[in-house]
């Protein structure tokens, strides 16, 4: 173990957003410093995280503190559950959060790897705790500065509530308070995160297309991995595998994201609709968790589309499994309006299967022109039917892997650069 101690505010967990990114960074950096662990509260929406905990104890990483919420946010969430206002008071739970500190010691650098504010707070308060150095690593822009960007965002969880409210006036009361809650919550945020990101001394992300999201100064200010994303080798290692069983495609497609609405997935279903009623024996499968509730309203409005016996949501499974869930596809359907530099789309083109999506900074900086990777521009579904049943009708063409730098490469640069801050700050 290394002299340097780090203090790592993160999720860890591949079932969290961002999490297997994080989770990869910690077992990198173990290899370089001492680790220690400091768990946000957001750590706790998620449940069984006890084995993947287990896994980094026991290859030497120590769980150094995490931040909890009064027991009163509980009973603000039952009150206003569903309310628009819960949202904002959401927002302001980081600065409610008490900290509990395990292991005391002399941190050379505490980093924070998630974009989340309870994260970059954190990050950001331990910093100043243990007088020391802090860098900052944004998976996701965490604010936006282009209004377009932010109405379309917005749009897709306008259409969720459409689609899932059965009541009109509880559908126009939803949207209205959307519209007001986007607005209201990316201005305040804005100014939440200009005051903390400028107490860090380095700010990283994961791809260049974050802070051309974010707009502005952060352009110039923040060093973009470009991309910071990659496959490792365990993950090529099982794609190898799994292609060289997985010869014949099957007659379905698969939906890249997460089942949740910035990730399209009421667009999915629509364009899936139109897809089903030109290609009648073509399946969607849904992987990753969702809960009940979530299930039986997007297997209602399957239903009223004509399309729920040719809808599959598999829930949480292994990476093994998604990966030759994902090789057997015909298609994957990416119609997310978040991103930096998505995993799916890049496991997708490595196990040989097209990818149509939208024409999101994220992918048009990396796919654009990539002939495997069809994009569209946002919200045109009939776009996104057309490209997706023309790839079904005529089947696989030939599919270029992106020009991106190794795991291994990724990982020496960000390492680099954490132990160039720790020196400058000795």
């Amino acid at each position: 173990m290394r002299e340097e101690k780090l203090l790592v505010v993160a999720s860890p967990f591949p079932i969290a957003g961002g999490g297997l990114r994080a989770l990869r960074s910690v077992n990198e950096y173990s290899r370089y410093f001492n680790v220690h662990l400091y768990l946000p509260y957001g750590s706790g929406r998620y449940q069984n995280i006890g084995r993947f905990l287990g896994n980094l104890v026991r290859s030497g990483i120590s769980i150094a503190g995490l931040s909890r919420l009064p027991k009163i946010v509980s009973h603000i969430d039952r009150v206003l559950s569903g309310r628009v206002s819960k949202v904002l008071i959401e927002q302001m739970y980081t600065f409610i959060a008490k900290s509990k500190i395990f292991v005391w010691d002399k941190y050379e650098c505490v980093i924070s790897l998630h974009e989340v504010i309870d994260s970059v707070y954190a990050g950001y308060t331990l910093s100043k705790l243990f007088n020391t150095s802090a860098i900052c690593l944004l998976q996701l822009p965490p604010f936006y500065g282009s209004k377009e960007r932010l109405n379309n965002i917005m749009r897709s969880h306008i259409l969720w509530r459409k689609y899932t409210i059965s009541s009109n006036l509880v559908e126009l009361l939803s949207s209205i308070g959307t519209i007001a809650e986007y607005n209201i919550i990316n201005t305040y945020m804005k100014k939440i995160y200009n005051h903390i990101l400028h107490r860090y001394d380095v700010i990283m992300a994961v791809s260049r297309s974050i802070p051309y999201e974010m707009g502005g100064e952060w352009i110039n200010k923040i060093y973009a991995l470009d991309p910071g994303v990659s496959l490792d080798d365990e993950d090529l290692e099982i794609m190898s595998k799994i292609k060289s069983i997985a010869k014949e495609k099957e007659r379905y497609i698969v939906f890249g994201g997460r089942p949740i609405a910035s990730k399209g997935v009421i667009e999915a279903l629509i364009v899936f609709g139109f897809i089903s009623r030109r290609i009648s024996d073509i399946k969607l499968i849904f992987t990753g968790s969702i809960n009940d509730a979530v299930l039986r309203k997007i297997m209602h409005l399957c239903k009223k589309l004509g399309i729920k016996d040719k809808v599959l949501f598999t829930g949480f499974i292994s990476r093994d499994k998604r990966f030759e869930i994902v090789a057997k596809a015909k298609l994957m359907l990416y119609p997310s309006h978040i991103d930096a530099f998505p995993y799916a789309v890049l496991e997708s083109l490595y196990l040989g299967t097209l990818v149509v999506g939208y024409d999101i900074p994220a992918l048009r900086f990396y796919y654009s022109g990539n002939p495997g990777v069809k994009l569209v521009r946002e919200w045109d579904l009939e776009a996104l039917a057309t490209e997706a049943i023309n790839i079904l009708e005529k089947g696989i063409e030939t599919i270029e892997l992106p020009k991106i730098p190794s795991w291994r490469d990724t990982m020496n640069k960000e390492v680099a650069l954490i132990r160039k801050v720790v020196e400058t700050t000795r």
